[in-house]
């Protein structure tokens, strides 16, 4: 028995003294707009809607569709979060507002049915708006919950027009 405890004390010594492993390290963060960017469009989404009298739910993501910012309005619609979610999916895929690619979607059936097929997705929402710089697509900005397709669409290029200038 006493073997045994040596053993194992002197493996948890080793272990003790060898220097800490990292774990593997994640990816960084996909190209985007850099933070204060995306929470100034963002923040210029939500002004506009409400001057207009709407809470909204905006989303911004990066170049991989990942949400960089988030903001919901006090009474949003509880799904207005969600739909900003697929709203900006539709714009990162289709490299393209989302509201001119569901006007190509209703009269194209195929387009329809992928869209429609990608869970991502599932529908198609106007409301997002691609955020390019340096003529590369660095993510999308979404508004959802201002009570129409265009008025989502309308407060998205509101938010994207305060940073339109300092994207490179």
């Amino acid at each position: 028995m006493r073997p045994l405890i040596i053993a194992v004390l002197a493996a948890f010594a080793a272990f003790a003294a060898s220097p800490a492993r990292p774990a593997t390290p994640f990816p960084p963060r996909a190209a985007g707009p850099d933070l204060a960017l995306a929470v100034t469009a963002a923040q210029g989404a939500v002004r506009a809607c409400r001057q207009r009298g709407f809470p909204i739910a905006v989303l911004v993501v990066d170049s991989a569709g990942e949400p960089e910012v988030l903001l919901v309005r006090e009474g949003a619609p509880q799904i207005a979060a969600s739909f900003a979610r697929r709203k900006t999916a539709l714009t990162m895929r289709y490299h393209d507002a989302s509201g001119a690619v569901a006007a190509r979607a209703a009269g194209d059936t195929k387009l329809a049915a992928e869209i429609k097929a990608d869970p991502a997705i599932g529908m198609a929402l106007p409301g997002a708006l691609p955020i390019i710089a340096g003529g590369k697509q660095v993510g999308a900005i979404a508004a959802s919950g201002a009570g129409s397709a265009k008025m989502d669409e309308d407060c998205a290029r509101a938010g994207l027009d305060t940073i339109a200038r300092r994207l490179r």
